[in-house]
């Protein structure tokens, strides 16, 4: 159950029963855009992926946009699912004062192995189009391979938006060596939106370089990768993603000006979007 204590949201238990509540509960909004709280992990129970940007509506309401957040994870083959783990521990807590949401969790898989999460994701209030997630986890007891798939997903996976016809047509995907990109536009209303992502990997805090497989489908763009480890190892994502629409400027402006956007962003760094982000809100308290 969610417990408020003034500017923060805190949750210390996983109800899977619960969680699409907790989604709505656990909403961020940056004046521009608006992400439901939605795990990044895959989460085979209740949910619902939901990224709205201002202004841009599918008839009558907010157009759900293909979702940003989705971080894949997988032990050797074995995927991370909240829903099918032994927890051992878990907490999730939305900062108002900061716009930003972590979760922390411990977690046993049926195969015997541990892991430890931190999860950490904003929205930027310095820059509203930018968003990033910092996703973290520990080896307890792994020993083997761990694998990301980053992507922005718009494959409309989800039950409550498999029920009605998409909202939207992919126009374009590109996944290039340091920038993959999604552009699309609306059915009913005409609106273009480019959503573009770039992504930086450590492990045990050394930068990688690493040579990604590109994901490139109808509607999926993005990276996987991997590395080996043993216990006690740790793996840092950081993903990096920009936002665009045809209210800020010409449809046909959109993939060059996000992906650059993006780019930007990743070269800024981890500490200094979130630093100059932090500072934005609290100024505007």
């Amino acid at each position: 159950m969610a417990e408020q204590v003034s500017w923060l949201l805190t949750d210390e238990q996983f109800n899977p029963a619960q969680q699409l509540q907790a989604e709505t509960n656990f909403t961020q909004n940056n004046g521009y855009i608006t992400q439901r709280g939605c795990f990044e992990e895959f989460n085979s129970g209740n949910t619902l992926k939901g990224t709205y940007l201002k202004d841009v509506f599918a008839s009558e309401q907010l157009s759900n946009l293909p979702d940003w957040t989705s971080i894949i994870v997988r032990l050797n083959t074995d995927v991370i699912d909240l829903c099918t783990c032994e927890i051992i521990s878990y907490s999730r807590i939305l900062n108002k004062n900061e716009g930003t949401l972590t979760r922390n969790f411990t977690v046993k898989r049926p195969a015997g192995h541990s892991i430890e999460v931190n999860v950490f994701r904003f929205l930027s209030y310095r820059n509203n189009q930018i968003a990033a997630i910092r996703y973290n986890i520990k080896s307890i007891d792994f020993q083997g391979n761990i694998n990301f798939t980053v992507v922005i997903d718009g494959s409309l996976r989800d039950k409550a938006q498999l029920e009605k016809n998409p909202e939207w047509n992919v126009l374009q995907v590109r996944t290039k060596a340091d920038v993959a990109s999604l552009w699309l536009q609306t059915r009913k209303t005409n609106f273009h939106v480019c959503e573009a992502l770039c992504f930086e990997f450590y492990k045990n805090n050394s930068l990688k370089k690493i040579n990604a497989t590109k994901i490139e489908k109808s509607n999926v763009v993005g990276y996987s990768f991997g590395v080996d480890v043993v216990k006690g190892e740790y793996l840092t994502v950081y993903k990096y993603v920009a936002f665009a629409d045809s209210n800020l400027m010409d449809y046909r402006q959109l993939t060059e000006n996000t992906t650059q956007s993006c780019l930007d962003a990743k070269a800024k760094g981890w500490e200094k979007l979130l630093e100059e982000s932090k500072n934005a809100k609290l100024n505007s308290l």
